[in-house]
């Protein structure tokens, strides 16, 4: 079974008269109760005057005609024309500026700089080989041999340079 409360909140007596009378009143307004026309209903209203900086500006113009701002413009033309002609100038001088010889440089170095990492990888390899080899015939730790073989690494690679 389903029941169903209606609960009615109240304002303050004084304030929902308030609210009452000022409904009223909008309503009375907006539908021309007791009034002649919505004109008579609307406040007056006045405008304000121009400031002394915009009346200055209409006697500006006024004293020196509707077109004296030409000059203006036509520095403002001049001024983007140079600008256009310098940008033209600098996209002449890039379409100039051909770099596509220095990647293939770049790219060419690269390549012999991976050659000689992977003769280096090599030349490592050859290196275990041979001390694989040298413990197998020694009796020597390989904890001591492996120490001696990356600090040889490492003078190697501090004193290789890249072509």
């Amino acid at each position: 079974m389903t029941t169903t409360s209606t609960q009615i909140v109240l304002e303050n007596p004084e304030i929902e008269a308030y609210r009452l009378r000022l409904l009223r009143e909008a309503e009375n307004k907006a539908l021309n109760v007791g009034q002649a026309d919505l004109a008579s209903q609307l406040p007056g209203y006045q405008v304000a005057g121009f400031s002394p900086q915009q009346l200055a500006a209409i006697k500006a113009v006024t004293d020196r005609g509707i077109g004296a701002y030409n000059d203006c413009l036509t520095a403002a033309n001049t001024a983007l024309g140079a600008g256009y002609a310098t940008t033209g100038e600098a996209a002449d001088t890039l379409r100039g500026a051909d770099t596509r010889a220095q990647f293939t440089d770049a790219q060419r170095a690269l390549g012999q700089a991976g050659g000689a990492a992977a003769n280096m990888t090599a030349g490592i390899g050859g290196i275990q080989t041979g001390f694989s080899n040298l413990m197998q015939q020694v009796n020597v730790p390989w904890l001591l041999i492996q120490h001696h073989v990356l600090r040889l690494l490492m003078e190697i690679l501090a004193q290789a340079s890249l072509p």
